[in-house]
């Protein structure tokens, strides 16, 4: 989900031989340079699907992991993405909303529907949202983790179906 230029996806195409990928992303840009970065890394087309989807929208069936980089970054203070985010990045991307939780709060009220029983997701976050979406995820996922980076921050979450 949220798969940008699809670097994710394609790692574990290239690490996994038996996993099948779907990459879902609503940017045409970015749809484009997935299929660029699935051909240069000679992906078989049967191992992947490339879906325009706005969150779920194009989403079909459930899935035993869902790996998800939503756009977290708060609008109130874009000083805090590195410069060269905000130069190269898609602002749709990297900004959701005022304290960047307009993307991250649909998804994960959506994600249990795509998530096959014992499946996993997991998400990153900025540091700063840890307890707003723990509050989410303790009326959905009781299963939940957080985890830090290799900086010591918060970084991403870890939740079962």
């Amino acid at each position: 989900m949220f798969a940008g230029s699809g670097c994710v996806g394609i790692a574990v195409l290239t690490r996994v031989p038996s996993a099948h990928v779907d990459f879902a992303e609503k940017g045409k840009n970015e749809l484009r340079q997935i299929r660029r970065n699935l051909k240069e890394n000679n992906i078989a087309p049967g191992r992947f699907r490339v879906l325009s989807s706005n969150i779920f929208s194009a989403v079909k069936g459930k899935y035993d992991f869902i790996l998800a980089n939503p756009p977290y970054a708060g609008e109130e203070y874009p000083e805090k993405v590195e410069e060269s985010v905000r130069k190269w990045e898609p602002r749709r991307a990297v900004f959701a909303g005022k304290e960047g939780m307009e993307v991250i709060r649909p998804f994960l009220e959506q994600a249990t529907c795509f998530l096959k029983p014992g499946g996993v997701l997991y998400m990153e976050l900025d540091p700063s949202q840890k307890d707003a979406v723990a509050r989410i995820l303790k009326k959905r996922y009781p299963r939940h983790r957080f985890f830090k980076d290799q900086f010591k921050r918060w970084r991403f979450c870890r939740f079962s179906g």
